[in-house]
């Protein structure tokens, strides 16, 4: 198994090449709406839906891009060098039955052939988890998880 230190490395290349290519294709979908709102041409008269609807749908992708951007900037302040001996946002945390790093709203990431779920500081389950160690045991859904690692 890989150092803690070069998996923290992977984790996070991994979770922000996701991040990155989100923004890309937002990015692209937002030009598109522009792009074919701009070829319907000029309003037909004032209650137009379907340039409108281009348009809202439109303003809705900028909403979701500045929100993956936000989620970039989140992750990159949270960097490599912090290290964690309690859970917290920045942990890596290894239990029986997953592999979580705590920083983002991201999901599944997949680093040498094994899942890592990036997720927020408020997902639920942190509720369970903030503050306890290596060998810790917690509540979850009704089962009892084991904290196997924490860094």
């Amino acid at each position: 198994m890989a150092h803690q230190s070069e998996i923290r490395k992977q984790v996070f290349d991994a979770s922000v090449a996701k991040l990155q290519e989100k923004i890309g294709i937002e990015q692209h979908a937002i030009k598109e709406m522009q792009q074919m709102a701009n070829e319907y041409g000029a309003p037909k008269d004032r209650y137009d839906g379907f340039r409108m609807q281009l348009l809202r749908k439109k303003d809705l992708m900028a909403e979701m891009l500045q929100k993956t951007i936000n989620e970039l900037e989140t992750i990159q302040r949270i960097g490599l060098e912090r290290e964690n001996s309690a859970v917290g946002t920045g942990a890596m945390v290894i239990t029986e039955s997953q592999k979580l790093f705590i920083a983002v709203p991201l999901g599944k990431v997949e680093v040498d052939g094994e899942n890592w779920q990036v997720i927020s500081p408020s997902a639920p389950i942190i509720n369970h988890l903030q503050g306890l160690h290596t060998g810790d045991t917690f509540d979850f859904v009704g089962k009892k998880h084991k904290i196997l690692d924490v860094f």
